[in-house]
């Protein structure tokens, strides 16, 4: 697979404006190797290229435009700082009333008259 970087794109339009004629409505995107892709209508308008994307032809001799490089590494990601977890609920146990002791008062003798 080659990937190539895109340096340039100029639609049809503009060309055709240039030497009066009718549009295809395609593109000419330059490479940075130097390499020259012509896009028809059709292929332009899925891709729509821009300069800074990548050019991949594959082995099979697909070709397609990417807006980033299918070959490089990924970036490292720094770990960060984990966060907290969450402190977790205590669980609330309904405590039963303490049964009160009755206690019987004696009564008091009755006097007499």
């Amino acid at each position: 697979m080659n990937v190539i970087k895109v340096k340039s794109v100029v639609l049809d339009d503009e060309t055709a404006k240039e030497e009066s004629r009718m549009s295809t409505g395609g593109a000419v995107v330059t490479l940075v190797d130097g390499t020259i892709v012509k896009l028809n209508k059709g292929h332009y308008q899925d891709n729509k290229p821009q300069v800074g994307w990548f050019y991949i032809l594959s082995t099979t001799g697909a070709n397609t435009f990417s807006k980033t490089d299918p070959t490089a590494k990924p970036k490292k990601v720094k770990a960060t700082a984990k966060p907290k977890a969450k402190a977790k609920p205590k669980k609330v146990v309904a405590k039963k009333p303490k049964a009160k002791k009755v206690v019987a008062k004696k009564k008091a003798p009755k006097k007499k008259k």
